[in-house]
């Protein structure tokens, strides 16, 4: 039906199915990874934000938290906006748990 609608060429479909493989991929290698790192904090803080606390956190609920911050970068400079200042507080713990504290 996707061939019908969407996309003329067999090759095509094939590359659209690649790229969901690939992103679905992605997603369930970093829920795993901050469910692992998770376990390694051990007690992790509740966020009013998500009205919940991170016990075995989902891609879903991790994309959900960092929503709300955008980073502004210039040649020698980065800088960290949030939308809910009190989220500011987790950036670090979140940053970790998805494994980019380097960014």
């Amino acid at each position: 039906m996707v061939h019908s609608l969407f996309l003329k060429k067999p090759g095509r479909v094939e590359g659209l199915v690649s790229i969901v493989y690939i992103a679905l991929l992605f997603q369930s290698v970093m829920q795993a990874m901050a469910r692992y790192r998770a376990k390694i904090i051990g007690v992790l803080p509740k966020i009013r934000y998500a009205k919940r606390n991170l016990e075995d956190p989902t891609y879903d609920l991790l994309t959900y938290l960092l929503a709300p911050f955008e980073v502004l970068s210039s040649k020698n400079s980065r800088v960290v906006n949030c939308m809910v200042p009190e989220m500011m507080d987790h950036l670090t713990m979140l940053l970790y748990l998805v494994d980019a504290e380097a960014c």
